[in-house]
């Protein structure tokens, strides 16, 4: 009973405003992926720096039911649904006491990070689930199913490799030695993964020359945790406030923890923290991957650590002034996700409503920014093209293999036929100098007009018109005397 109203407030907050955002630039990424040809889905996703097991089902899911906003995100919003009982589930295969189990998957339930992922057409949801089904089979010592997972988990996402490492601690602290089993399971994955193997390599390449890849810093490892509880909700007035409360509830959760010896609370936060370090060991031994988002499968046990430790032998008194504590900072947290989801991804439909093409128009693009986001919002016969890149590489962007697949259209502007070009350049942190220049040189070459900017600390977003018509001819010779 107590598990369905879990489930129905679940739906309930995640459904909400579950279609009203655009598909931002990953997501875009996804969805266009997904509506490609299998084989070159497959070689789009090899180009990227994902495996392509979530694309694979958004590839099937596209041909069910369309790529609408809402439609997209369904598959994200079923797998979130689905850690709720599974969270249940491990609290009380972990004998935690009831009042942590509900608080647990109270926190769960409500959490922001995994509304954010509910609502967001990437693979974060299924990776956690494939983690708490990987978890189990590991305490259960259900070694086809182990392997099953670890095989999941890897052609889930790269991060899957770092925790089938945790899950095989556990399910060697569970069996306290290796047995068949789960040397089989372990085979069972690998010789499942072989194909990638290479792909993979490359990739590696690639996520540690993206923009999204954070340096090891204790504030980086910090932040990492931060965006595994709060995920991206939380507006700039509030950060201070929601990152003190979580560290010092991790603080609090972890001497708990520590001084009672209790190897149910230890092994949750080895669990939910052990990935961690084990990104930051990778990134100082190796090059760098430490990726926030990459931790959320340690959403569920911190949640879970921290439900236990501040329930169990703590009096009511006390857990109401803690509810009292939290309760403001959550509500803002969910407040600013639906009033600001949207905005956060942008709003691509502005853009494609200054653009009055007519026949004739091309669009082009600086960067995939604006290329790969207008994809889904601007008519299909619009002819748009990309500066091309050779000699520089932003960081975060497509690799060649992935454009091809995708079918990008770089071209230089001199190269097209055009009378009217409507640029779309979109500068920020990541935007090469060489970019900029090559876009400056075509402004000082084409007659053009700005038609709408926008500008903060951070980016510049500007639509240009530029014109290629003939220069009038102008009479200045000497004309025949009347």
């Amino acid at each position: 009973m107590v598990l369905s109203l879990l489930l129905a407030i679940a739906a309930a907050l995640r459904l909400a405003g579950l279609g009203d955002a655009a598909l931002w630039y990953d997501e875009s990424g996804s969805v266009w992926m997904a509506t490609l040809p299998f084989d070159r889905m497959i070689a789009a996703t090899g180009g990227d720096t994902h495996p392509p097991l979530y694309f694979a089902i958004l590839w099937l899911w596209v041909r069910i039911g369309g790529t609408s906003e809402f439609w997209v995100r369904v598959p994200s919003l079923l797998f979130s649904l689905a850690i709720i009982p599974l969270a249940w589930r491990l609290a009380k295969r972990l004998n935690l006491p009831y009042s942590a189990t509900l608080a647990g998957a109270g926190l769960v339930t409500v959490s922001t990070a995994q509304i954010h992922y509910a609502q967001e057409a990437r693979m974060y949801s299924l990776l956690a689930v494939m983690v708490l089904i990987g978890l189990f089979a590991a305490l259960d010592q259900r070694w086809w199913l182990f392997g099953l997972a670890l095989a999941a988990l890897c052609w889930t996402h790269n991060y899957g490799l770092l925790y089938g490492v945790v899950l095989n601690a556990v399910a060697l602290w569970q069996s306290r030695r290796w047995s068949w089993g789960l040397v089989l399971a372990n085979a069972i994955a690998f010789v499942s993964f072989t194909p990638w193997l290479a792909v993979l390599a490359v990739q590696m390449r690639e996520v540690a020359a993206g923009y999204w890849i954070q340096p090891v810093t204790p504030g980086s490892v910090l932040y990492s945790l931060y965006i595994v509880v709060w995920g991206y909700a939380m507006p700039d007035t509030m950060d201070a406030h929601a990152a003190l409360l979580l560290y010092a509830a991790l603080a609090w959760t972890i001497s708990r923890a520590v001084l009672q010896r209790n190897s149910m609370a230890l092994g949750l936060l080895g669990i939910a923290l052990a990935p961690v370090a084990l990104a930051g060991i990778v990134s100082v031994l190796w090059r760098p991957i430490l990726l926030p988002r990459g931790l959320f499968p340690s959403n569920v046990p911190l949640l879970l650590a921290m439900a236990w430790a501040f329930t169990d032998g703590v009096s009511v008194q006390r857990r109401l002034t803690v509810g009292i504590v939290i309760a403001p900072v959550l509500a803002v947290a969910l407040l600013s996700h639906w009033l600001y989801n949207g905005q956060n991804k942008g709003q691509p439909q502005e853009i494609v409503g200054q653009i009055a093409w007519r026949h004739g128009d091309i669009v082009y693009h600086a960067n995939e920014g604006s290329y790969n986001t207008l994809h889904f919002y601007s008519p299909e016969l619009w002819p748009q093209y990309m500066l091309p890149d050779s000699d520089w590489r932003n960081p975060g962007s497509y690799s060649p293999v992935t454009r091809a697949a995708m079918g990008f259209h770089l071209a230089a502007l001199a190269d097209l036929q055009w009378r009217r070009a409507w640029l779309v350049w979109g500068g920020g942190p990541t935007t090469s100098a060489t970019e900029d220049e090559a876009i400056r040189h075509i402004l000082h070459t084409y007659p053009h007009q700005l038609i709408s900017e926008k500008k903060d600390e951070m980016t510049h977003q500007a639509i240009y018109l530029l014109t290629n018509e003939p220069a009038p001819v102008l009479c200045c010779g000497l004309g025949s005397r009347r």
